[in-house]
């Protein structure tokens, strides 16, 4: 996919950077990039005065107007306002990438609004890796937990299938 239309202060046509994309199940463009880098999010928020609109982040990310809409209300992101239109930045962008990568992986808005209001401190982003390395681990401990329960679901089902499946045998009937 090439360039996503960016938003310039002076010339809303200026192409901003290109992004590796495929298509989901649903057709829509999804990012792919399946590491968490803290390097390239750092990067990716460095102010270079490059602004995007609400349309270009959607497609880039993959995600509706309406979802970022809704982050910028919960007061995770904080556009300029040019008129109507909303004006983002590269740290908007770093902080939405960081969203929607919390929301994939399972956090909570709440969470996702802990781990980010940390960055500002001063502190080199100690308190925040502290916080999210913390969280991550809670959130693998707890995966983990369901990966062992939806893994003794599916032997217990295979089980049941096949004593059913005998049962049905020893009577003669037809398999569905």
């Amino acid at each position: 996919m090439g360039a996503m239309p960016a938003v310039s202060k002076l010339a809303p046509s200026i192409a901003g950077p290109a992004k590796t994309t495929s298509l989901a199940a649903s057709g829509r463009p999804r990012l792919v990039e399946p590491r968490f880098e803290f390097d390239r999010v750092r990067r990716a928020g460095a102010d270079t005065g490059e602004t995007y609109s609400i349309s270009s982040l959607a497609r880039e990310f993959g995600c509706t107007t309406r979802a970022i809409r809704f982050y910028e209300d919960e007061g995770l992101l904080s556009p300029a306002r040019q008129g109507l239109n909303r004006i983002f930045r590269r740290r908007d962008r770093a902080r939405l990438m960081l969203i929607l990568r919390g929301k994939r992986l399972g956090f909570s808005i709440s969470d996702i609004r802990e781990m980010l209001d940390l960055y500002d401190l001063g502190d080199g982003q100690v308190e925040q890796m502290k916080l999210t390395l913390r969280k991550s681990r809670e959130r693998l401990t707890s995966l983990e937990r369901h990966a062992e329960d939806v893994a003794l679901a599916i032997t217990e089902l295979r089980e049941g299938c096949k004593i059913l499946d005998r049962m049905l045998r020893e009577r003669g009937e037809t398999l569905p």
